[in-house]
């Protein structure tokens, strides 16, 4: 059991036709050596015992409570969570997820030492429906910036990972119960105003299966183009690109790459801090920028390259060009010979 004191948290689970795999994810915050928390419990809708299974733990095993009769969206449930929660810290965990048992210690350490930071998540371990690790992981960046870098080309901030404090939520504008992506929307709102990180350790086991929420996302034919839209709703606030400039880089038709990547840097330098040009040449923005370029766009791909701190960058775009500019017979014979002679 930990003994350091921290200020209590309450974790907020939405849940609906969580069984079987809830019973685990409660015995994972039965488990945490830091035992200062409460669980508050929304069921939308459950008809496969869920609400039966969580009146098993709540509140005999975790101390919290279960709201059963106003079921919401997922973005809307997770919105009056927030509002009801009584405590300033809040964890996040999906209902068929599992916390490894010194999460939220380390959260709780890593906030207590970095006062600045309104949340923090960790990285992920990826597990199939049987609990069995995959051998997956999600790499996430750990400092603000490269995270607000790479919200240009998507998510990187698990949910299911975080601890957050609830007052910086609400003044972001808590969840939008009508987002398809409702945590990518709220991280685009909570970033304009408040710094993120995410911890190193792997602390949650992330289950992959094929009826899960985000799976379901993922499939949804109009994906690309719903993070597209999040994304071109709030790029004036966090990189101060216009929705349609914003649009237009994600969806690689920018004809000039670099002149998007200084207005990004210069903007982010005013809200945010640090210089302009420490923003150009950060790898993470470089990255995000380089995957956001079109191959014609020559100069803009070499000045990415010439702005890159890492060594050999000029000479690896160099080639990449020269190979792109052959005729595809030869890029194709060159190809094979290079596969032939690994």
């Amino acid at each position: 059991m930990s003994e350091h004191s921290y200020p209590p948290v309450t974790w907020l689970i939405p849940v609906k036709n969580g069984m079987p795999y809830l019973t685990e994810t409660l015995a994972s915050l039965a488990s945490q050596t830091y035992k200062e928390f409460q669980v508050l419990a929304w069921d939308n809708g459950s008809t496969d015992g869920t609400v039966e299974e969580l009146r098993r733990w709540i509140p005999t095993r975790l101390q919290g409570r279960i709201v059963t009769d106003d079921p919401r969206s997922l973005g809307g449930s997770r919105a009056r969570l927030v509002e009801v929660a009584e405590t300033e810290l809040c964890a996040l965990v999906d209902a068929d997820d599992i916390c490894h048992p010194n999460r939220l210690e380390q959260q709780l350490e890593f906030m207590s030492t970095h006062p600045e930071i309104a949340l923090v998540g960790s990285q992920l371990r990826i597990i199939n429906e049987r609990g069995e690790p995959t051998g997956e992981s999600f790499p996430y960046f750990l400092a603000h910036d490269d995270i607000v870098h790479t919200f240009l080309l998507g998510n990187h901030i698990a949910q299911p990972s975080v601890l957050f404090r609830r007052s910086a939520v609400l003044s972001a504008g808590n969840y939008d119960s009508e987002a398809i992506f409702e945590d990518y929307e709220l991280w685009l709102r909570f970033a304009q105003h408040h710094k993120m990180a995410n911890l190193a350790s792997c602390l949650v086991d992330y289950r992959i299966r094929p009826e899960s929420d985000s799976r379901l996302k993922e499939k949804h034919r109009g994906m690309e183009s719903l993070l597209v839209s999040c994304l071109g709703k709030h790029a004036q606030g966090l990189f101060g690109l216009t929705t349609r400039e914003a649009e237009r880089l994600r969806h690689r038709q920018s004809s000039f790459a670099i002149a998007m990547a200084r207005k990004i840097a210069n903007h982010l330098a005013f809200t945010q801090g640090g210089s302009t040009w420490s923003r150009l040449r950060s790898s993470s923005l470089l990255d995000s920028m380089r995957s956001l370029t079109r191959p014609r766009d020559v100069l803009s791909r070499l000045c990415f390259a010439v702005l890159d701190r890492r060594k050999g960058s000029i000479w690896r775009e160099l080639r990449l060009i020269l190979a792109q500019s052959l005729p595809y017979p030869i890029r194709a014979l060159a190809a094979k010979v290079k596969r032939l002679t690994k």
